[in-house]
């Protein structure tokens, strides 16, 4: 999808403030670099200059030499880092980098010490990597073995089965295309089917389109009138065309109480489309425990639970979560507070760049928002945000923890928590709030989510609590 200048430069721009003095880039502000995510930021940039956009060339020439001089040379202590390995050797050799006797030390050290790597995606990766050193029939004989839809399968992390399978077709499409009659149609549409069923990640979803667009046939031009989908209501007998307007995307709209909505393709074609919903939940949202389980409550002094609170009061709100049957990785948990409460932030008298850089991180967050930046999961609207607690030795007032928490995004309605993992026993959050306004308020349950394995998730119910003047 075409991205205007702007846009881009400001997409680059943020990337190159994710890298640490290291030149690794980092998951979040203050982090350690990410070894990952330095490959996958490095793919993005050679992919962005074959198709002739405007790239920084010192930040992919930097972030390259990471890749040759550090992450390639080390000794694989498990297969998740010869995974990485493989996927960095991959990566350079899409940029005419040849690093020969890195690709012959990994393998040697796969064959020795990792009897099922064949069976991984570390396989894909060296099969194209071979593919683009010329040598053709060790490319093919790995290639040829691996499974589409079933690598990965037990895969946890960046790389679980639906990451996997993006990858297979980008591998696919850009060094074996005469294998393309791998893939049949029905497989690609069980890959599809995922994405209408929400079952994806922000990372998924981003090497889905790349995948997608790459795929024979992609781009080819077709062209959709206004009478290729229609809608009829309960009551009518005749259908009627819902108009679509968009140079790009084309769009229309329908009554949501539309019974029937059909597709009418005048040529043998496959279309995506996509119906999208707007408003809020008019139905309390279900209890939700798949491999998570999640809750919160209010106490006063006495650690006893409320439903009722008194104005200019301060209790202490309690997160409560663990993972089932297993240790979970790579979690954003988000507390929506009750209306008629606040958190209390608690500053370091000692740092002056506290605040400063909190007004500096607002205003840049607004400057973002009217240059069309989005943040995925928030409204646009909520721009201001505070930083890192632990980069700018700020805390809420009452915060406790035992969990392994990366990053802590502050915003004026929410606190969202990022995990690296979670264990099988309670672990808890805690910080105190401060009821402000009378009224009868709904206090929404936490949501927990793995953020690159949607297949686990947790929903807690709502409860209700009062606030009251004091007596």
């Amino acid at each position: 999808r075409p991205v205007d200048d702007q846009k881009w430069q400001k997409l680059i721009q943020n990337i190159k403030g994710r890298q640490n003095v290291e030149g690794m880039m980092m998951l979040y502000p203050g982090l350690s670099g990410s070894s990952f995510v330095s490959i996958y930021a490095t793919h993005f940039l050679i992919e962005a200059k074959l198709k002739n956009k405007k790239i920084d060339l010192d930040l992919l020439i930097n972030l390259k030499r990471i890749l040759s001089k550090t992450l390639i040379n080390k000794s694989p202590d498990s297969l998740e880092d010869a995974r990485e390995m493989s996927y960095a050797l991959y990566v350079l050799s899409l940029d005419g980098e040849m690093e020969t006797n890195s690709l012959v030390s990994l393998r040697q050290k796969l064959d020795k010490n990792f009897k099922d790597w064949k069976k991984d995606i570390t396989a894909l990766f060296l099969a194209g990597t071979y593919k683009k050193y010329k040598m053709n029939n060790e490319a093919d004989q790995l290639f040829s073995k691996i499974k589409w839809l079933d690598i990965q399968k037990e895969g946890s992390g960046f790389f679980n089965q639906d990451v996997s399978g993006a990858y297979y077709l980008i591998v696919l499409a850009d060094q074996f295309y005469d294998a393309k009659e791998k893939v049949s149609f029905t497989e690609l549409q069980k890959f599809i089917d995922k994405v209408s069923k929400k079952g994806y990640s922000s990372l998924s979803a981003a090497l889905s389109i790349m995948a997608l667009a790459k795929w024979p046939g992609s781009t080819e031009k077709l062209d959709i009138n206004d009478k290729i989908l229609s809608f009829k209501n309960a009551k009518d007998k005749n259908s009627q065309a819902i108009n679509l307007e968009g140079k790009i995307f084309k769009e229309g709209k329908v009554n949501i109480l539309s019974s029937l909505i059909k597709i009418n393709p005048e040529k043998n074609n496959s279309i995506f489309y996509q119906f999208i919903e707007s408003g809020f939940e008019n139905k309390k949202l279900p209890l939700i425990t798949e491999g998570l389980e999640i809750f919160s409550r209010i106490l006063d002094e006495n650690k006893k639970e409320i439903s009722q609170a008194e104005i200019g009061q301060t209790y202490n709100m309690e997160i409560s979560l663990r993972a089932i049957d297993n240790e979970k990785y790579n979690l954003a948990v988000v507390q929506l507070l009750p209306a008629g409460f606040e958190y209390i932030l608690k500053r370091n008298p000692n740092s002056e760049n506290s605040v400063q850089s909190t007004q500096e991180s607002e205003a840049s967050s607004e400057e973002g928002d009217e240059e069309g930046h989005y943040d995925e999961g928030t409204d646009q609207e909520e721009s201001s945000r505070t930083p890192d607690s632990s980069v700018f030795n700020d805390r809420l007032e009452g915060q406790e923890s035992n969990l392994s928490i990366d990053y802590m995004d502050l915003r004026e309605d929410r606190i969202i928590l990022y995990l690296s993992s979670l264990s099988t026993s309670l672990t808890h959050f805690k910080f105190n709030i401060k009821a402000v306004y009378k009224g009868s308020f709904i206090f929404p349950g936490p949501y927990g989510e793995g953020m690159y394995n949607p297949e686990f998730k947790a929903v807690a119910e709502p409860k209700k609590i009062d606030v009251i003047e004091n007596p």
